[in-house]
């Protein structure tokens, strides 16, 4: 009995430790946005903040956001990791995001949408913004760094898309937007892995379960 309760442990922590190696999206292109220059159309203006407005952008990338396997940013070492979305067909915050109070308001017409989540949500790690187009050429990521990165409310437009913002979309309630995803920055990164002092303390419960039941015996 106490060689199966040990093995059970031992399987059980095992497999809370272990985390899945997925590739990351590398941010890279010829030109960034920074300073207000254009890549494919997207403009550091494109996403503003309450607190200095973007740092940097780029895009266009093809298809969606990796959501789970997240960015990189020009061959660094940081994982900028998912954490919450927002999607215009399903009205709102997609299942299985974080909560953070992220709320985006989709305008008609060519007026800029509004973006949020709570002032302590991120606690002030560096974060991106990532406006996915209702259509073609895919998605634009905007970073938020440095002072720039306590910024917890701004606008946003997918003036880069083909028919973003424009009043004359067949679909104006989504002014080109097909979802808004965060990502935070190095610091926290997602429960992939129990922390070290749980797992110390799990093992600690582990030995002394043990024990018990060697005495009762």
């Amino acid at each position: 009995m106490k060689r199966v309760l040990a093995a059970t442990f031992i399987f059980w922590l095992n497999s809370g430790v272990q985390a899945a190696n997925v590739p990351l999206i590398d941010l890279q292109s010829a030109v960034s946005c920074n300073g207000g220059a254009t890549t494919n159309g997207v403009q550091l203006s494109d996403v503003t903040g309450d607190d200095g407005g973007a740092t940097d952008c780029w895009g266009t990338y093809n298809g969606n956001d990796p959501k789970q396997n997240g960015f990189t940013i020009n061959g660094g070492d940081d994982t900028y990791s998912f954490v919450s979305k927002w999607d215009v067909d399903q009205g709102g915050v997609e299942a299985g995001s974080a909560d953070i109070g992220l709320e985006v308001s989709v305008p008609q017409g060519v007026d800029p949408g509004s973006w949020k989540f709570n002032e302590d949500a991120l606690m002030g790690h560096d974060f991106l913004i990532v406006l996915k187009a209702s259509n073609e050429p895919g998605f634009a990521v905007w970073l938020f760094s440095g002072p720039e990165a306590l910024s917890f409310a701004g606008t946003w437009a997918v003036a880069w898309a083909a028919n973003g913002g424009n009043p004359n979309n067949a679909d104006q309630s989504v002014a080109g937007l097909s979802h808004l995803s965060i990502y935070k920055g190095p610091g926290d990164e997602p429960n992939t892995q129990v922390p070290v002092p749980a797992t110390l303390l799990l093992f600690g419960a582990g030995l002394l379960a043990i024990r018990i039941l060697k005495r009762k015996r």
